[in-house]
């Protein structure tokens, strides 16, 4: 079996401009390295950019548990290509569609391997054109279903169809300031009670929160301008509604009394039948962006949200979806949960579970939980980015943790899972997944990790200022 990985990202760019480490997230596939485990499978690794030989040793050796024989065996049957340059560095499937060599070469790699997968983050029309070429589908496709299903107000009508429940509002897409604030204004006064309203850029190329504004709905009433009723945005007001034009916005109501933030990981698969992946809350940062993601035993809310994620794959099924989508859900005081939006793809916390599941060689029970025999693995992820770690090189981030007893070790079945290693330098970005006996300990073990890299990336800057 030949698996290649194709981890190509479109981003709003807005996004690409601030958050430049996104051009690192190809190495979001790596996790895939797991399946080098079998002898008979081979794994073509696409990326822009070089992926550091030494990261790659980390995940066979550290992560994976492999003997050294076991390693050079993998390392045999791994190639990581590079296409060759192109103007638009972001997009990896069309820089892979724009190297004829590249293509050929692929071509002939699926012919030789008899067969093949294509695995990728999230479906784009390259991705399907180069499926086509390869006459190997993609793990997530096809294209045209994301922007329409994938959307703010495409998540509710799937919502509608599958018969979860959600915040009133946002079955509209708007495309201009004036028509919000009309809309805004009319669903204040109709939604007994709101306090506060979201508005939402339409277009799944923004994520994480980053195209959310809430407004205060007593101001909204008493000005009538939306501009001067913002509460808390990740944007100004003048970009958001720049992009209003072009990627549309609904409005709805912000949901009181929220005590969790929650998402689900699950798949449509080719066999038309949806499995439920773990259901975890949501670390959020101010601005409801997302910072991580806490797994550990939600119980009957658990439960609650697979049967939800089941509902909704099963209505994208309908529509033709295949591969994985995120549900994000609220937790509300009095236990109602209400779904906020799908994500079409693969999503942030898709490749921690990765790591954990291959390091652990866990499994998921229908219910999305992680078992090891027969008891729940938890653990806790955290994304890290500061100036302060712009200069660590990833074999000194490895090392640090390694010297404190900090990395994942399989006998204990606790540490810390580094990923995004790529992205440390320049950008100061990493990601941190650790594994422990309770949520407590694996979060507890996060917060040491991120005290020790910043402690190892202090002393490195230190000895490179005393050097000069």
């Amino acid at each position: 079996m030949l698996n290649i990985v194709s981890y190509s990202f479109q981003y709003d760019p807005w996004i690409l401009e601030r958050m430049p480490y996104i051009h690192r997230f190809a190495e979001r596939g790596l996790p895939h390295l797991a399946e080098l485990r079998d002898p008979d499978t081979r794994i073509v690794f696409l990326s822009l950019r070089p992926v550091d030989p030494l990261v790659v040793g980390y995940h066979l050796r550290d992560v994976l548990g492999m003997t050294p024989s076991e390693e050079r065996s993998a390392l045999r049957r791994l190639r990581i290509l590079r296409p060759a340059a192109y103007e638009g560095e972001s997009d990896l499937a069309a820089a892979v569609l724009a190297d004829e060599t590249m293509v050929s070469r692929l071509r002939a790699l699926v012919a030789a391997a008899g067969s093949a997968r294509l695995s990728v983050f999230t479906a784009d029309s390259s991705l399907d054109r180069l499926g086509r070429i390869l006459g190997v589908a993609p793990s997530e496709r096809p294209a045209e279903l994301t922007g329409s299903l994938g959307s703010k107000a495409g998540s509710k009508a799937v919502f509608d169809v599958a018969g979860v429940p959600s915040p009133r509002g946002g079955r509209q897409v708007l495309r201009s300031v004036p028509e919000l604030a009309r809309a805004a204004r009319r669903l204040a006064l109709e939604a007994d009670g709101v306090q506060r309203l979201m508005l939402k850029l339409d277009s799944p190329a923004w994520g994480s929160g980053l195209g959310n504004i809430s407004i205060d709905v007593s101001r909204l009433l008493a000005c009538g301008s939306l501009p001067t009723s913002v509460e808390v945005s990740s944007q100004s007001w003048a970009e958001f509604a720049a992009h209003i034009p072009g990627s549309g916005a609904i409005i709805e109501e912000y949901i009181p009394g929220v005590v969790r933030s929650l998402s689900c990981i699950a798949t449509v698969q080719p066999d038309r039948t949806v499995r439920s992946g773990p259901v975890y809350e949501q670390l959020l940062a101010p601005g409801y962006q997302y910072a991580g993601a806490s797994f550990g035993s939600l119980g009957t809310v658990g439960q609650r949200g697979a049967e939800a994620a089941r509902k909704v794959g099963s209505a994208l099924c309908a529509r033709g979806y295949r591969g994985s989508f995120g549900l994000d859900l609220v937790e509300r005081g009095n236990g109602e949960l209400l779904a906020v939006e799908i994500n079409l793809r693969k999503v942030a916390s898709s490749h921690p579970v990765g790591y954990v599941e291959a390091a652990t060689r866990a499994h998921f029970d229908e219910d999305g939980n992680l078992l090891l025999h027969g008891e729940q693995v938890r653990y806790v992820f955290r994304q890290v980015l500061s100036p302060r770690l712009a200069g660590l090189s990833p074999a000194e981030a490895i090392g640090a943790l390694r010297e404190r007893g900090l990395l994942y070790e399989p006998g204990d079945r606790q540490g810390a899972l580094l990923h995004l290693l790529g992205a440390l330098r320049p950008y100061g970005y990493v990601e941190v997944t650790c594994v422990g006996a309770s949520e407590a300990v694996a979060s507890n073990l996060v917060d040491r990790c991120i005290d020790v890299l910043y402690d190892a990336a202090d002393r490195t800057a230190g000895i490179r200022a005393h050097s000069l």
